[in-house]
């Protein structure tokens, strides 16, 4: 092959190269948010696959002759080590970057807010139990993306869509009877719910209602002082922590925690383990709730059970009922919809911009 032919194939395979290094980077560019919030429910969904096995372990495992029952604890341990984990990337990030993104100029008690909204949700939620049963509790939390929209809407003044309303109106209808299917309620369920239902659904709305301010709360605060997910998460775990001190202390448990942990040390490694999962999980949590929405971020965690509780049919090749394969369609139909519809716009976006 002559020297001018060579350079032809090398010219023509340059070409070829630069050609479609310019169709990746122009799907990258078009596909790339989209992209980023796969990756992160992906990530999301294993962290606390792990988290919830975790859970389970340290509460079902006999550690000698007994079981560990400090919830508070164990919440108490996952905000310590989400806060040091939350230090860790900051100081990572600024050191990387140069910038110190220390936020001393956001003020404290925004996120003592969000932390005191998140731990009453899950104080009321545990709370609920004593009055009404664990099922009846899961189907009244799956509605948590309602809650989360509307007062999203007044704190945030965001705009929704019918469209909108009509896809979270799907995935929560999904989730609900998906869930209503798993966890077959029985008639002494329905009884509860009539005997003492109005204080345990009053706690579980209660519960909704600190969700739905948790979230658009600390969106609100991202967007009006540039916070970023990791400084979130810092000063969110931060700010739990003493509330939780302060609660075991109310309760009475320290002596309890302190005693069985002295007789049981190998606790220790399984509560560092779950607090690192938890940890994991935050990462993305925050994330999609400083880059994206406190109310995708809903979904994405409301959903979370539904995939999992999914997977677990697939795999062990269970069968699914006609309300569940219902349930099946409504929620990958809610999500197919918002995909199309966002790539919709897009596509039609780019036209206007070339026009």
């Amino acid at each position: 092959m002559s020297g001018a032919a060579v350079l032809d194939v090398e010219a023509m395979h340059g070409v070829g190269t630069s050609a479609e290094g310019r169709g990746f980077s122009r799907f990258w560019r078009m596909c790339r948010r989209e992209l980023e919030l796969i990756f992160c429910v992906i990530g999301l969904y294993l962290s606390y696959l792990s988290y919830g096995i975790l859970q389970e372990k340290i509460f079902k495992t006999d550690y000698g002759d007994e079981k560990f029952k400090s919830a508070m604890f164990m919440v108490l341990c996952q905000c310590a080590v989400g806060s040091v984990t939350g230090k860790a990337i900051v100081a990572f990030v600024s050191t990387e970057t140069g910038v110190n993104s220390s936020k001393a100029d956001v003020p404290q008690y925004k996120f003592s807010l969000c932390a005191f909204a998140v731990l009453s949700s899950m104080v009321l939620s545990n709370a609920a139990i004593q009055f009404i049963s664990y099922p009846l509790q899961v189907l009244a939390k799956s509605c948590k993306m309602i809650p989360v929209m509307f007062i999203g809407k007044l704190i945030l003044r965001r705009v929704y869509t019918i469209k909108d309303y009509a896809r979270v109106f799907l995935l929560t209808a999904g989730v609900v009877l998906f869930s209503n299917a798993s966890v077959k309620l029985s008639n002494t369920d329905v009884d509860a719910l009539w005997s003492h239902g109005a204080l345990g659904l009053s706690l579980v709305v209660a519960a909704l209602c600190f969700d739905g301010v948790g979230g658009p709360y600390a969106e609100r605060t991202c967007k009006e002082y540039g916070t970023t997910s990791h400084e979130l998460m810092l000063y969110q775990n931060l700010w739990s922590v003493p509330i939780l001190i302060a609660g075991i202390l109310v309760h009475g448990e320290l002596g309890y925690i302190i005693g069985f942990i002295g007789k049981h040390p190998e606790v220790l490694m399984d509560l560092f383990m779950f607090s690192l999962s938890s940890s994991a999980g935050q990462v993305f949590v925050f994330y999609i709730l400083r880059n994206y929405s406190a109310l995708i971020c809903t979904a994405v965690t409301t959903t979370r059970k539904f995939f999992t509780v999914l997977v677990s049919i697939v795999y062990y090749n269970h069968s699914l009922s006609l309300q569940q394969w219902l349930a099946v369609l409504m929620v990958f139909g809610g999500i197919l919809w918002e995909a199309v519809d966002h790539i919709a716009q897009k596509t039609s976006v780019t036209r206007i911009r070339k026009g």
